[in-house]
């Protein structure tokens, strides 16, 4: 759903990267806690090795870093954030102006927290 924001022109390239960036950060941290999935990354069934402290940690600094930067947008960002990358669920149709502001807030804070390079 993300993808389709930015395709659609509401937000930039910059902005879907780090919202990707952010997924795959929640992804790695949710499978080495050992949490159930959102709705994409369901787990096999079987045994699970345990991790590693230094790669748990790792995981776990990237996606509490990311995630407070997140927050910082106010918590209608991080459950906005939540319910189209961590979900792919798309809230309403369209995006209300308010939220779509919030929104590009919030994965500009996460672009800027990330490192992303502003487009040329």
């Amino acid at each position: 759903m993300i993808g389709r924001l930015m395709l659609a022109g509401t937000i930039t390239q910059r902005q879907l990267n780090a919202a990707l960036k952010f997924g795959t950060a929640w992804r790695k941290w949710a499978s080495l806690a050992g949490i159930p999935p959102h709705v994409l990354t369901q787990r096999e069934p079987g045994l699970r090795k345990e991790p590693q402290a230094s790669a748990w940690q790792k995981a776990k600094q990237a996606f509490y870093g990311a995630s407070a930067e997140l927050r910082r947008s106010g918590m209608g960002v991080w459950r906005l954030v939540e319910l189209l990358v961590m979900d792919d669920e798309w809230p309403l149709q369209p995006l209300p102006a308010l939220m779509v502001c919030k929104l590009r807030e919030g994965l500009t804070r996460l672009a800027d927290h990330y490192g992303l390079p502003e487009a040329s």
